[in-house]
């Protein structure tokens, strides 16, 4: 269990068999392909390719994936979470491949999408010229009647109500020939149809300036408002109709969504072929190419290539000392679906220790701390059951789902232990279930809310133990390493202080502990020794009398309230944690309790909602139990030995998106 040993290969041969070596390693799938365009001159490589066939025909399969996802049902909540993938033999696929016809379907989707968007133009004119003709409904005149004839103007307009009045007035004493009419009011605006002479607009235009009169443009058709509006209204409901019949058309096209996931997993790995010819270095005879293996292929690899081209030439080497190296992390099965926790915080650098193995049991159990609740835990790993039963998916997609399921394996543990089943629902039931309670009552170990000082306790100590383990797995590291200085008075004198100083508050802060003259000479002699530890490896790796002294306190301070104080307190959430999801629960059965006590629609209202309650309250306190526990790894835990900065091991392999090959 620990990251896999990686060794350089490098393979020179005659262009004359270089597919068929890309094909061979692509078909195995064990080696990442480094782009050499990165390393050596442009004089090695060829001249950048335009879009390939194959390029192409994934763009438009992209596009057409795209498109009819919008006319997809929508999937079932644990379709939802996860990307299922079709499964197909090998006979399928070709006859696929054989049959489909891409242009065909892709020419239909384009053609309705112009559609649709011819549509939505259409609908959008629409709805705004009804918008504006809403308030001229009760005009009786025809709208091309509302022009300007030689001597006058027609201008249909808004005015303010504040402004009609004043506005009214001013009309009358500028001109004895001007007319208006009031079509509609509200409570803001006045829509009316002002006629005025030409001859007097010198007059008319300040004053539509000065109240704020808004022309309106109307549309110039041989219809009253009112008849033009049933028109439009007919217009609209034409378009909505023909919108229909595309959304019908678009989703009979889901018929081919199969297909088009097969096709794309083929012709992407085509291209991704196609690609990886291009990081090779070339001469006019020969190709260079360059990248990372598992050390235990190495063997299988090379005697294969050279028994079929025995002319090829193949190095190995160990990585350079500069070179960044993928990293696989190698964990039994059991271990894998933690690698998802480690993976979300990054990989550790190659030659570094892989965390996934120390942290996978605290996880576990502190996730299920979290949950303290045996039925929850049943809820959590029968879900994950599920989702691994009913799903395809892939390997990263069954790693997160067997990981909630352990953590509801160890949620049922901690329930059993501390009494939690769906909160205090067993206590709830009749005597005729007193087998339960006895059942119950025989695993149970204490009461958090009674005992929640020794609750507390336990979370202290879980955080206690990691912690320590994580500065012993950074001490043995430097062991191996000859790294004595750090060794000895480093990371020895840390776990010196972090055993001796709880030891010295519970003899004498707390009183918990005896003053027993052994156990005192040993805490304040350990704490004693590992703080002058602490001091020289200070006074000696800093330079500066003022330095030294500042970084010798400080350094001691930064030990005792880190690693022995602050780092170990934080693990009091997972007590938080785990008294919040069973109080809840608890609180969950009391009100429904209440409830059901209410005439005629309290049982209904117990039936329809007890159970979307208690889900609730898994789901919210599952998902606070994951980041908080996370949280923990990676801050308290990953902190005092993990090395960051890791890439992925990316072979050149066959991937399939959408797609599985029985």
């Amino acid at each position: 269990m620990a990251i896999s040993k990686i060794k350089k290969i490098q393979i020179i041969g005659h262009n004359s068999i270089r597919e068929n070596v890309l094909a061979l390693l692509h078909k195995w799938g064990v080696m990442e392909i480094n782009d050499l365009r990165k390393e050596l001159t442009q004089d090695y490589f060829m001249e950048s390719r335009q879009e390939s066939i194959f390029e192409d025909r994934l763009r438009k399969i992209q596009y057409l994936l795209e498109f009819l996802a919008r006319f997809r049902e929508k999937s079932a909540f644990l379709e939802g979470l996860t990307q299922e993938k079709l499964v197909l033999d090998q006979v399928e696929l070709v006859n696929i491949l054989e049959t489909f016809r891409l242009d065909e379907v892709y020419s239909q989707c384009k053609n309705l999408e112009e559609e649709f968007r011819e549509l939505e133009v259409e609908k959008k004119r629409l709805n705004e010229e009804k918008t504006v003709l809403i308030p001229w409904r009760d005009l009786l005149l025809n709208l091309s009647d509302l022009v300007d004839t030689d001597k006058t103007r027609v201008v249909p307009g808004i005015v303010p109500v504040k402004n009609y009045k004043k506005f009214s007035s001013e009309l009358e004493k500028s001109s004895s020939a001007s007319y208006w009419c009031e079509v509609r009011r509200n409570k803001t605006s006045v829509y009316m149809v002002l006629i005025f002479l030409k001859e007097e607009k010198d007059n008319i235009i300040p004053l539509l300036k000065k109240y704020e009169f808004y022309e309106t443009l109307l549309p110039q058709v041989n219809h009253s408002p009112e008849e033009f509006l049933v028109q439009i209204e007919r217009e609209i409901g034409e378009a909505e109709n023909r919108e229909k019949e595309l959304n019908r058309e678009a989703s009979s096209l889901l018929r081919y969504k199969a297909q088009l996931m097969a096709v794309h997993d083929h012709y992407y790995n085509l291209q991704k072929k196609e690609k990886a010819g291009d990081f090779l270095a070339r001469t006019k005879g020969s190709f260079f190419l360059s990248g990372w293996i598992q050390e235990n292929r190495v063997g299988r690899v090379k005697k294969t290539l050279e028994e079929k081209y025995p002319e090829i030439e193949i190095i190995v080497s160990p990585p350079g000392k500069d070179e960044k190296v993928p990293v696989i992390l190698e964990n039994s099965r059991a271990i894998q679906p933690f690698e998802v926790v480690t993976d979300l915080f990054g990989r550790p650098v190659y030659g570094s220790i892989d965390p996934t193995p120390y942290m996978a049991p605290f996880f576990a159990l502190f996730f299920g701390l979290c949950i303290t609740d045996a039925g929850y835990g049943i809820v959590l790993a029968v879900f994950s059951w599920l989702a691994l039963k009913k799903l395809k998916m892939g390997p990263m997609g069954r790693r997160f789902f067997r990981l909630i399921g352990y953590g509801g394996l160890a949620a049922i543990f901690w329930g059993a232990v501390t009494g939690g089943w769906f909160g205090n629902m067993i206590d709830r039931l009749p005597e005729s279930f007193n087998f339960l309670k006895s059942m119950k009552g025989a695993v149970v170990v204490f009461d958090p809310i009674e005992n929640s000082l020794l609750f507390l306790g336990l979370a202290i100590a879980l955080g206690f133990i990691q912690v320590w383990t994580g500065v012993t797995i950074r001490l043995l590291r430097e062991i191996k390493d000859k790294d004595w200085q750090n060794a000895f008075f480093r990371e020895m004198p840390a776990l010196g202080v972090q055993v001796s100083l709880p030891l010295l508050i519970a003899i004498y802060l707390f009183k918990v502990l005896p003053p027993i003259p052994v156990l005192v000479t040993i805490s304040v002699g350990l704490f004693s020794l590992s703080s002058l530890a602490i001091f020289y490896n200070q006074w000696t790796t800093n330079k500066g009398v003022l330095f030294k002294l500042f970084w010798c306190w400080f350094g001691w301070y930064g030990v005792v309230t880190g690693n022995a104080l602050a780092d170990i307190l934080s693990y009091l959430r997972l007590f938080a944690l785990g008294l919040t999801t069973g109080l809840l629960a608890s609180a969950i059965n009391e009100i429904f309790s209440l409830i059901s006590e209410i005439p005629y629609v309290g049982l209904l209202l117990v039936i329809v909602l007890f159970v979307p309650a208690h889900l609730f309250n898994i789901a919210m306190n599952a998902f606070g139990g994951y980041v908080h526990t996370s949280r923990l790894q990676y801050l308290e835990f990953f902190m005092k030995f993990f090395q960051g900065g890791g890439e992925e091991f990316r072979p050149f392999a066959e991937e399939r998106r959408y797609t599985v090959i029985r």
